[in-house]
Parts: structure tokens; sequence; C-alpha cells
């Protein structure tokens, strides 16, 4: 008997609990008066369009995504999809360019070591045939090679 009597009382004090809150739900609406000013009430004043508004009341997270939204979210998506792939290809233009930096600057310290101290070069000519370099000549391979060195090198 106990338990059917807080049964019926617990049903009471819910129904007391949630009337209020049904009867407080009433119309909201929105009207921009003659000044441009933004307004919203519970009524609509007289003489003025005012539109009727119906607010989302369900919980947070469970309104489904708009259209707009959902266009929003691929957009965002394939934006971040086009920056991870043009990062990823700017890394490896990087790599590749430290890599032929890498090597030019070895050739450069290479030809440098041997014009350097030895006055003797020999090369081949277009013929095919072996030449020795004058002095002007390993002089100015001498330089553009130190230019090379520099240019490839100190970075």
């Amino acid at each position: 008997m106990m338990n059917k009597t807080w049964s019926v009382f617990s049903l009471i004090a819910a129904i007391l609990v949630i009337l209020p809150a049904l009867a407080s739900a009433g119309n909201i609406y929105k009207w921009v008066d003659s000044e441009g000013n933004l307004h919203f009430g519970e009524k609509a004043p007289e003489g003025i369009q005012a539109e009727k508004i119906t607010p989302d009341t369900r919980k947070v997270g469970t309104a489904a995504p708009t259209d707009q939204e959902l266009q929003a979210s691929k957009e965002e998506a394939l934006k971040r999809k086009e920056t991870t792939a043009a990062e990823k290809e700017e890394r490896r233009t990087r790599k590749e360019d430290k890599a032929l930096r890498e090597k030019h600057c070895a050739t450069a310290r290479k030809r440098v070591a041997t014009l350097e101290p030895t006055p003797r070069i020999l090369v081949k000519s277009k013929d095919g045939t072996m030449r020795r370099l004058d002095d002007d000549e390993r002089m100015d391979w001498l330089q553009k090679s130190r230019d090379a060195e520099k240019e490839y090198c100190d970075k």
C-alpha cells in the first residue's frame, strides 16, 4: 500500500514540475521596427509584419546537419586534403632540391681541389683529343668552381 502511495505521489509531482514548463513554452516572434532594429518577443506588435520562430528544442548534438553545413564540411575536408597534398609535394621537392644542392656542392669542391694546386690540367676537347688548359682557362674554371661552391655549399 505504501509503494502505491509513493508511485501516485511521484506521478503528481512530475506533472506539477512539467506543467509550468509546457505553459511557458509560448510562441516567439521576430520583427524589424521602422528604424531597422531586430526584435524578438512573445507577442507580435500590431501593424508590423512579424515572423513566428520555432526554436529547435532538441538536445545539443542530436540535430541533423543542414545541407549547407554538410557542404561546408565537405569543402573544408577537401581543402585540408589539398593542403596536406601540397605540403607533401613541397617537402618532397625540398628534399630533392637538397640532394641536388649536395651533389653540386660535392662536384664544385672536387673541382676546386683539383684546379687549385695543379697548374697542369688536361681536358678532353670536343674532337676527343686531350689538351692542357692554359693559366687563364684554369683560373676561369677555378673561379667558376669557387662560385658554385659558395652557391651550393654555404646555404
